[in-house]
């Protein structure tokens, strides 16, 4: 098994493990991403610890479906625009 490496900024919600949050509030953008791939979970949380700043919450319920929130509206348009 090989270790992922990610580049993160000093973050206050990654500090004080915050940043992800265990359940869906109800004030979070949401949306459903479908993949073929069993790794689409550790893949999409990569990209989004790359790529945003703000609170979220991912979550795998079948194979080829998972779950996506974020906090912040802008950020959900940037993850539509720009992952894969």
């Amino acid at each position: 098994m090989t270790k992922r490496k990610i580049q993160i900024k000093p973050n206050a919600l990654e500090l004080f493990g915050i940043r992800k949050v265990p359940f869906l509030p109800e004030h979070f953008e949401r949306t459903d991403v479908f993949s073929t791939t069993g790794t689409a979970t550790a893949d999409i949380e990569d990209w989004i610890l790359q790529n945003t700043h703000g609170r979220y919450y991912l979550m795998s319920l079948v194979f080829d479906k998972v779950i996506v929130a974020f906090e912040e509206p802008k950020e959900m348009s940037y993850f539509l625009l720009a992952y894969k």
